[in-house]
């Protein structure tokens, strides 16, 4: 993913972007990475679309995540999608940030959800269009 760094809302923040492409294992291997960046201590946020195409198994798939959140020591997790919301549902209060139904929904919010020195990840599957989400950063 490309690592994007912000100015932006006043506020430094850094995005990790593979907002194209999602399945259990690539989310999981972008999560690891993010234990490898220190962002001057800020917050390390995941925002994680629904992965489609999954079949029938497609739910346990997205819980299943939870482990590596947990591990990863992820501050907080922002959910969009309904599969991505299951997971949401298990992870600890602690990590929860809010959870949107479609990418659409969240993008007029992104500012209050941003905080100072955050590393920021966004990941789903090309469907779920968080790309959507670094248009409005870049381009804003």
């Amino acid at each position: 993913g490309r690592i994007l760094k912000f100015n932006k809302f006043g506020k430094n923040f850094t995005v990790i972007d593979d907002s194209y492409n999602a399945n259990p294992d690539s989310v999981e291997a972008s999560l690891n990475s993010m234990s490898f960046r220190n962002s001057n201590a800020g917050r390390k946020v995941a925002i994680l679309g629904d992965m489609l195409e999954l079949g029938k198994d497609s739910i346990k798939l997205h819980m299943e995540l939870k482990d590596a959140l947990l591990r990863n020591k992820i501050d907080g997790f922002i959910a969009i999608g309904d599969h991505m919301k299951e997971l949401y549902n298990i992870i600890p209060d602690s990590m929860k940030i809010d959870y949107f139904k479609n990418v659409d929904e969240f993008i007029p919010l992104i500012e209050q959800y941003i905080q100072e020195n955050d590393l920021v990840l966004v990941k789903s599957s090309k469907g779920t269009k968080t790309k959507k989400i670094l248009d409005r950063l870049i381009n804003e």
